[in-house]
């Protein structure tokens, strides 16, 4: 897709904003970001005429950074509808690779695509509710309430690396004192590695997440929510309900220390934290099908489903299958 003023975008996606009357997205991925516009669209009859959108948000071509779905290593996402229940859902691709695996590249987490309901002309994305059935076991493996003095960290071992947490911070909208503070996770048992996300809570208005810059408003009280989905090597860290979405990458220097990574709450700031609730559950497998490599899951190529010319399947064919749970599709004995 090409755009006079900005060049050649990836990916496009179009398409009717849930929840609303007659809001439109219009989405390109260039930069290595995804970026979204909102506006109105009318449909022309004929050919001999253009259909007309009109943008009500700044324009995609401005690379606003807000404007994006997600902060971090996103891109070249797709949408589809959910007709059973009327939502649009999001996925993302995360092109990255860890050593010593034999795939590169995943998907994200699926998201809701939503209007802001704190700022028109805006989207929020936000996981489906439908993760929450992975919670294994369903009660939080750990939780904790309380104050975070200045300097003070929090810290939990051995919770792994299939997790889905959510914190809930209270912090005084009218101190003038900046406030740092954050999570981090895959936090190694032996050596100085972990996945850090920082807030940094500069005044009312004003507010970064690693960096990145999102809306706080007084409607908020002063409170802020993290979410932090980790899968492995993958952490999505979504904020006071997908306001903003931060997706990075990080590979474990020690894999065999995966399942025993832990957690820690920290405040590096000069403000005293509160800690409304932070809780952590654990993550069941979606795939479970056997993998000798703990963060690799090896698939047997399409070739061991009986190839497109029936030729038998060998021996080894027979054997991988059987050792990955499968069934020959080809019928030859």
């Amino acid at each position: 897709t090409f755009f006079n003023s900005s060049g050649f975008y990836e990916c496009p996606d179009f398409y009717k904003l849930p929840e609303t009357e007659d809001t439109y997205v219009l989405k390109g991925s260039a930069r290595g970001r995804d970026w979204w516009v909102t506006g109105t669209y009318k449909k022309v009859s004929g050919l001999n005429e253009m259909d007309v959108f009109v943008n009500t948000s700044a324009d995609i071509s401005q690379f606003v950074g807000t404007n994006r779905y997600d902060q971090g290593q996103f891109y070249a996402s797709k949408t589809f509808f959910d007709p059973k229940n009327e939502r649009r859902v999001l996925f993302g691709w995360v092109n990255y690779h860890c050593k010593g695996t034999d795939w590169s590249g995943v998907q994200t987490f699926p998201r809701v695509v939503m209007p802001d309901p704190w700022t028109k002309n805006r989207i929020i994305t936000y996981p489906i509710p439908e993760l929450e059935t992975l919670h294994n076991p369903t009660s939080a493996l750990w939780s904790f309430s309380g104050e975070l003095n200045i300097g003070q960290e929090y810290s939990v071992t051995a919770v792994g690396s299939q997790l889905d947490i959510i914190a809930k911070f209270q912090l005084d909208p009218e101190n003038k004192t900046p406030y740092t503070f954050g999570i981090e996770v895959m936090v190694d048992p032996e050596i100085a590695e972990s996945s850090r996300t920082t807030i940094n809570y500069i005044e009312q208005g004003l507010s970064e997440v690693n960096g990145y810059k999102f809306h706080t408003y007084d409607t908020d009280k002063g409170i802020l929510e993290l979410r932090i989905l980790v899968d492995r090597s993958v952490v999505e860290v979504f904020v006071n309900g997908g306001r903003t979405a931060v997706t990075s990458t990080h590979c474990a220097l020690i894999p065999e220390n995966i399942d025993r990574m832990g957690i820690k709450i920290f405040n590096s700031g000069k403000s005293k934290v509160g800690i409304l609730a932070a809780t952590a559950f654990g993550m069941k497998k979606v795939n479970t099908r056997k993998t000798k490599d703990p963060l690799a899951m090896r698939v047997p190529s399409d070739a061991f489903y009986g190839n497109k010319y029936d030729a038998p399947a060998t021996p080894e064919e027979l054997a991988t299958l059987e050792e990955f749970g499968l069934e020959n599709n080809n019928n030859n004995e």
